[in-house]
């Protein structure tokens, strides 16, 4: 990680099966596709197939995110 980043702690959830990872570390300035291949390396799912989507903690729908160059930061993501 960038030394000028943020570090955020994000729960992931795998909608295919019963996996939940609560509070995955990663760069705020991460971009949504860097996330992708990093959820590859670890869980096996390709990056075209993975739907990331940000929600409350509530369980809210806010936003898709789709656009693989953006950054987490982009999108709002925080801890």
């Amino acid at each position: 990680m960038n030394s000028n980043s943020e570090t955020i702690k994000i729960d992931l959830e795998h909608n295919l099966s019963s996996l939940k990872i609560p509070e995955l570390k990663v760069d705020a300035n991460q971009t949504i596709l860097a996330l992708k291949e990093n959820i590859e390396r670890r869980y096996g799912s390709e990056p075209n197939y993975v739907r990331l989507v940000l929600k409350t903690k509530k369980g809210e729908k806010v936003t898709d995110m789709n656009e693989d160059m953006r950054t987490l930061d982009f999108y709002g993501v925080k801890s």
